[in-house]
């Protein structure tokens, strides 16, 4: 009877009175939160304290606001401690033990297939070889042929390898390798048609390679030198290979899925495979370009260097998988959990994690899809006019139209030429305008159309900082060096984000960017996380365009054309520059509306706006229509 008649003096409280009792308490959380405190046993004791008061008011204020309220502060809370308690050592350390093997197991199958296929491409381009001593040529390039044959006479057969320096030859020989591993695993999204293509040309490759020495009676000292680094090197390819495999799987056999969500668990998966590979590729690339070299070293030593790196293939790629799998059974089996999440709004006053803004990125992008769209349009058609006017000013062509992302460097810097990087510069100043418009229309849920005036006005209000910033990017790629492009990419999401910091706030671009570095302190991860998956998206759409099959599609388009030679030049330049315009500036739409999404995000987690407004709120009593409201 006690407890019975303490139950019910608590649900006669009134809502003030428990307001009244527990507002310091919320107040001294703001406080704590706004200055950044982060006491751990504070921080403990105000989360019980927290939580047993929205426990009570989920029990007798159900549909008030301070319920609300309460389930807010304490997400924030549970948020902040356990972001203190996260250990990135502890995740990396969990998908080097157990997430990759278990990924490797569940991807066996393409594994075999991948290594089936590459072996059977090797023995292809040895009886290639064998059959035509003009197939070397073919595969392997007359320039390449010539100088090795040169090298043989020089009694050095393998100085190939001692040419560059070692720094050079080892970052270049990482990038090359990465990009193949990457093209390998990307194509797969051709229906896995793509990667088998891939397989099959590096696995003829390397044995019309390995046959050029064989042939001349140098097979002992090419497989010693070579295959020091091509273990490891080699090994990588297949796995890529089973990695793009399992993309195309999904698209495939999506099973009980839909065909979406079975090719979102495959890339998934598929992109963790593909990552479990850069160590052994960097550590080939080390081997090959400090190592390989030196060919007077024992020929014990260098089959040593052959067997070991063999070994760790073996062992940790195919054997511990299969160990720990036996181990933990079908307990260690990935099981994809898939809910139906439908379209929420656009919500710009929320803490969100990095997954959370990719989508409210792509969600954006799509709510604006026609109004982009017409402008990326614009931008390359503009930019496929303008290199084909650029180029009759040459005697020589500059280019040859192919779809290479390589281009992309000469697609900035073009030799030189100062109207390209105004031309640059101003699309950059109103892809900003356009988009960081639309994101403001949105905060300030302004429905309709964006007029021309309120764009013209916004252009001429923050054009000197969009110019700047944009001028300095461009300055680093209108260098053509390897550092101008290193430095634009890693200082990209910075001024972006100063951009829409100076936009937002009204600011100058030098005061928006110190603003800018003091909100990376505590969010550097979550933004160059997002910036780096844009970044690899749109390299894989750049590297779809470099596949053979859709490069003979569109040289037979082009065939059909009864032009002239330059004509002919002409028509393919605009339409390679057209593309990779579109393509550009749909990468840098994602990064310009990124920087927008963090912005707000990131201004919530130190100001608490919204918590702030959700306090003003309660206690305040409104009625309408005879129902009482709070």
């Amino acid at each position: 009877y006690e407890i019975y008649y303490i139950v019910k003096d608590f649900s006669n409280m009134k809502e003030s009175r428990f307001i009244k009792q527990n507002k310091e308490k919320w107040a001294e959380f703001e406080n704590d939160f706004r200055l950044g405190l982060k006491n751990p046993s504070k921080l403990s004791r105000l989360f019980i304290q927290i939580t047993d008061d929205l426990s009570f008011a989920r029990t007798f204020y159900k549909n008030r606001s301070v319920r609300v309220y309460l389930n807010g502060v304490a997400q924030l809370l549970f948020n902040t401690i356990n972001r203190s308690r996260k250990n990135i050592l502890t995740g990396f350390v969990q998908f080097w033990k157990t997430d990759l093997p278990s990924l490797m197991h569940e991807a066996r199958n393409e594994f075999r297939i991948s290594a089936i296929v590459f072996i059977l491409s090797v023995l292809i381009g040895v009886l290639s070889g064998m059959h035509d001593s003009d197939f070397s040529r073919l595969i392997l390039g007359d320039d390449y042929v010539n100088m090795t044959i040169e090298n043989i006479k020089n009694n050095d057969p393998m100085a190939v390898y001692k040419k560059q320096h070692h720094m050079d030859m080892f970052l270049g020989i990482t990038l090359n390798n990465a990009l193949v591993a990457f093209k390998t695993f990307v194509t797969g999204i051709l229906l896995a048609v793509g990667t088998l293509l891939s397989l099959v040309y590096n696995g003829i490759m390397i044995g019309a390679f390995q046959y050029f020495f064989i042939e001349r009676g140098l097979f002992k000292e090419s497989f010693l030198t070579i295959w020091q680094h091509g273990t490891l090197e080699i090994s990588a390819i297949i796995i890529a290979g089973a990695a793009g495999l399992t993309l195309g799987r999904g698209l495939l056999f999506p099973g009980t899925y839909t065909r979406s969500q079975s090719f979102r668990i495959s890339a998934v998966r598929g992109l963790k495979i593909l990552l479990g590979i850069f160590p052994i590729l960097i550590f080939a690339a080390f081997i090959e370009g400090f190592f390989t070299r030196y060919t007077e070293l024992s020929d014990i030593s260098r089959l040593l260097v052959i067997l070991l790196s063999l070994a760790l293939v073996i062992g940790y790629y195919v054997y511990y998988p299969y160990r720990i799998f036996r181990k933990a059974g079908e307990n260690q089996r990935i099981k994809e959990k898939l809910t139906f999440k439908p379209r929420e709004p656009l919500e710009f006053s929320k803490i969100k994690s990095g997954s959370e803004i990719t989508g409210s990125g792509f969600e954006f992008l799509y709510e604006t899809g026609f109004g982009i769209m017409k402008f990326l349009f614009f931008i390359g058609i503009a930019y496929g006019i303008f290199f084909v006017i650029s180029n009759t000013r040459f005697e020589k062509r500059v280019f040859y139209p192919d779809f290479n992302f390589l281009y992309f460097t000469n697609f900035f810097s073009f030799k030189g030429n100062l109207a390209l990087l105004s031309a640059n510069i101003l699309g950059m100043v109103l892809l900003k305008t356009y988009l960081f418009s639309k994101l403001h229309q949105k905060v300030n849920e302004n429905p309709g159309k964006i007029s021309l005036e309120s764009l013209a006005k916004h252009f001429k209000e923050n054009f000197l900082s969009y110019a700047m910033s944009a001028a300095f990017l461009n300055s680093l790629l209108f260098l053509g060096k390897w550092y101008g492009t290193t430095l634009f990419l890693i200082l990209l999401p910075v001024f972006i984000l100063s951009s829409y910091i100076s936009f937002a706030e009204e600011k100058g671009i030098f005061p928006a960017t110190a603003d800018c570095f003091s909100l990376l302190k505590g969010s550097f991860i979550k933004i160059y996380g997002e910036y780096i998956k844009y970044l690899m998206l749109t390299l894989a759409l750049l590297i779809l365009l470099t596949v053979p099959f859709i490069r003979s599609h569109l040289n037979a388009i082009f065939w059909n054309f009864n032009l002239e030679e330059n004509q002919l030049y002409a028509v393919k330049l605009f339409v390679v520059t057209f593309v990779f315009a579109l393509f550009l500036y749909l990468f840098f739409s994602m990064i310009f509306i990124s920087a927008g999404l963090n912005y707000y995000s990131i201004k919530e987690t130190v100001s608490c706006r919204d918590l702030t407004k959700r306090i003003k709120k309660i206690g305040i009593r409104t009625k309408l229509f005879g129902f009482e409201r709070e």
